[in-house]
């Protein structure tokens, strides 16, 4: 997913045509893609249907983000101030490969019943996008068009107060996954396991 990020405004034509060429099952017109593809495939063989099928689609969501991203960027689309929920969109697709890492953590061999753990995907999830948004480190080089960035001119607010409240949330919502989980063990486990790694 970072290869995607980085070299996104590279393989435009190649990202916009991802999903047609996957549902059509033609071959990719770029072969890291290609590869993808065949990643993608083969997670069928370690989780469970439902969750084979999330992790697709957070990574065709996450193709389709930065395709989104990066036309957005050259057309140098200034922020509509009335489009409160553009940062949020934005984040979501773009941070749509966190919801393929939150999905991960279980595996169907250690994690046989979704249902023990698929109610605190979402706060997995959000955690992960805003734990990216807090240290990232386009941030720190003052890109413009990030989560914060973008927040803070929609509402007004300073950056380094839309960076507090980010890392707040990014806190609550660890621990309302946490909560979610408690009855569950080995849940629970991966879940601290998933958050100590991804710091």
């Amino acid at each position: 997913m970072k290869w995607i990020d980085a070299v996104a405004d590279d393989i435009l034509e190649d990202l916009a045509a991802f999903q047609g060429r996957l549902y059509a099952r033609h071959p990719q017109s770029h072969p890291v893609l290609d590869c993808l593809t065949t990643f993608m495939l083969g997670l069928y063989d370690y989780y469970s249907s439902y969750i084979a099928n999330g992790m697709i689609m957070s990574c065709c969501a996450f193709i389709d983000g930065n395709w989104l991203e990066v036309r957005a960027l050259s057309k140098s689309a200034p922020t509509n101030s009335d489009a409160k929920l553009w940062p949020y969109y934005m984040r979501n697709i773009n941070g749509c490969a966190a919801a393929f890492y939150a999905y991960a953590c279980f595996p169907k061999r250690d994690h046989p019943n979704i249902f023990d753990y698929v109610q605190a995907i979402p706060e997995i999830t959000i955690h992960t996008n805003f734990i990216n948004d807090v240290l990232r480190q386009e941030e720190m080089d003052g890109e413009e068009h990030t989560y914060c960035r973008t927040k803070s001119r929609v509402t007004g607010e300073h950056p380094i107060k839309v960076l507090q409240d980010v890392a707040d949330e990014a806190v609550a919502v660890a621990k309302r996954a946490a909560v979610i989980l408690k009855d569950v063990p080995a849940a629970l486990k991966t879940l601290k396991e998933y958050e100590q790694g991804n710091m």
